[in-house]
């Protein structure tokens, strides 16, 4: 199965440091998946609306940001309102996941017990000064830092 790493910028200030930041092997070494590879510009706008369907995000603005190392580079960013919006589903998420691992934890299964409150596949992000983590850790970023706008900056498809 596919999915995907979003790595991501809180700022546009921050956006010339954080590409090429993250590295295809090392990715594959963080979150266990059989090979990533660094998507294309057409990639990288399906991969941004796959984001917003996943998340109920009504608009991310797709723009061209010019860096000093990099030349022009396609961004997504998104909005104080989509953020809240990512948030509410995020939340509804982690509620979910949640209950699985209650589940699991009743089926006394202990493969199923981590894979449910950890090691399950989907959706990855990446921060410069966190590295990669799960939906569930973007949340608590989301909330701890209040972070109310973000850049999606690369993606990286994955094989799991």
């Amino acid at each position: 199965m596919h999915s995907r790493v979003f790595i991501l910028s809180k700022n546009e200030e921050e956006i010339n440091e954080s590409y090429d930041n993250f590295y295809e092997d090392d990715i594959v070494e963080e979150i266990g998946a059989d090979y990533v590879v660094l998507e294309t510009e057409e990639e990288f706008q399906g991969s941004i609306e796959w984001l917003k369907n996943c998340y109920g995000l009504s608009s991310v603005d797709l723009r061209k940001v010019n860096t000093s190392d990099h030349g022009e580079v396609l961004v997504a960013e998104i909005s104080e309102s989509q953020i809240k919006a990512l948030i509410e589903s995020l939340e509804k998420k982690k509620e979910k996941r949640i209950e699985k691992v209650k589940e699991a934890l009743e089926s006394n299964n202990l493969w199923l017990i981590a894979w449910e409150a950890y090691n399950k596949k989907g959706f990855f992000f990446g921060l410069q000064s966190y590295g990669i983590f799960n939906e569930v850790e973007l949340l608590n970023i989301l909330v701890e830092e209040k972070i109310n706008k973000l850049y999606v900056i690369q993606t990286f498809d994955y094989h799991f």
